[in-house]
């Protein structure tokens, strides 16, 4: 990805793309791990940081990478059912009913036929969770999230990736409980900010509704519990503290779930709860407001977060550290997340249902899912250029001016 009038950051998306290129293998089913194989950090163990953050920023610039995670997931499927029915022989809580779009008599699913992913597996697909992290219920939704981008984008086998979703929807279905008024609750679970153990998370909830939609089981996605606090604005969750955060949590349901009501409040988001996140966290959450805050029309806003979200953890050439200049590198997870706001925020590629608004290209895929790119570019920028850019198994080089996108096919 080249960026044409601000050398600086076109020599920052060069080392960051190579940081990510060298992290992930080409078209294995070995995913990676944060810091991929330079560190013992971790111990080379996945988390959902590979679908959410690093699958984004290859699939539509290097592919067979992008293939490398979605292989991983799919490989490991009864892998997950085993974890799924760890957590109910440990005795937690669960509650279901049938989904409509499964075709079974009432009653008649059980947690064997679910999948529950862990927020931390070994190359084994083996849980290493520990402590509150076992809670973390909103990994199964956004590994399946990850999996449908795939196989939108044709990298993933459809048949396949179908089953993944419906086996984590199973599981869902045993975790979230019904209340008097018949809402739906996902309740004692930890969200992406990890410091807390709530009550409806609102990813967690919100990727839980995204999920039984593609089910076809919209009366379950309906009644799922969106929390909103006494003055009608989204917040982070039913119960939340509101005191710290380790990274941003809510606005992950704006970007990358696009979830349309977390969109709408996706700034109020930003301005209510960027104070509060710990100044020593991940490089994450500034890339992830960078590109909500591209996409909302806030071009120089976002650049100068965006700044923020690579220059205080880039130490050196080809070093990215996972918190402020400490710790160990490269953090794959941070880079990644830095490209997504390029590619997401910045040359404006969004991938849904229908095209966004004042779109300036626009494809339907062989799948039926579209994709339409409406540049965001700060002042000074000149243009951006994508040398490959695949869509359907054909690459392109794509260019990207503040009013213009072309996209020409190559051999």
């Amino acid at each position: 990805i080249e960026i044409f009038g601000d050398e600086e950051a076109a020599q920052a998306v060069a080392q960051l793309q190579e940081i990510v290129r060298q992290g992930v293998q080409d078209n294995t089913d070995v995913a990676p791990s944060p810091f991929g194989a330079v560190t013992m950090r971790f111990d080379g163990h996945v988390f959902w940081d590979a679908d959410v953050w690093v699958f984004p920023a290859l699939m539509f610039t290097d592919p067979n990478r992008a293939r490398t995670i979605s292989n991983y997931r799919l490989k490991l499927m009864s892998r997950y059912q085993r974890v799924a029915l760890e957590w109910m022989e440990e005795g937690r809580p669960v509650w279901g009913r049938r989904l409509g779009a499964f075709e079974m008599d009432p009653g008649s699913l059980t947690l064997a036929q679910g999948i529950k992913v862990p927020w931390e597996s070994d190359v084994y697909g083996d849980s290493r969770a520990r402590g509150n992290s076992k809670y973390q219920d909103h990994v199964t939704m956004s590994v399946a999230l990850g999996l449908s981008w795939a196989a939108d984008l044709g990298l993933a086998p459809k048949p396949k990736v179908d089953q993944f979703l419906t086996q984590s929807s199973v599981f869902l279905v045993h975790r979230v409980e019904a209340d008097a008024q018949g809402a739906y609750h996902i309740r004692n679970v930890m969200g992406p900010n990890e410091f807390h153990r709530v009550d409806n998370d609102l990813y967690t909830n919100m990727a839980a509704r995204w999920l039984f939609r593609q089910m076809g089981d919209d009366d379950y996605a309906e009644r799922m519990v969106i929390p909103r606090d006494a003055e009608g604005r989204l917040k982070n969750a039913s119960n939340d503290p509101e005191t710290t955060y380790q990274q941003v949590s809510g606005l992950l349901a704006a970007f990358p779930l696009q979830d349309p009501e977390a969109e709408r409040e996706a700034l109020s988001l930003i301005e209510r709860f960027s104070e509060r996140i710990t100044p020593n966290g991940p490089a994450m959450s500034a890339s992830i407001e960078a590109t909500v805050l591209a996409r909302n029309g806030k071009a120089d806003e976002a650049l100068t977060r965006w700044r923020e979200s690579w220059q205080p953890y880039m130490d050196g050439p080809l070093i990215f550290r996972e918190k402020p200049l400490t710790g160990d590198s490269p953090f794959i997870t941070g880079a990644a997340g830095c490209l997504n706001t390029v590619i997401y925020g910045f040359c404006g590629v969004r991938l849904d249902a229908q095209a966004q608004p004042e779109a300036k290209f626009e494809r339907r895929l062989r799948s039926g899912k579209v994709v339409s790119i409406r540049p965001n570019l700060p002042t000074g920028w000149e243009r951006i250029t994508v040398p490959e850019f695949w869509l359907d198994g054909q690459k392109h080089r794509l260019e990207v001016t503040r009013d213009t996108v072309t996209l020409t096919p190559l051999p």
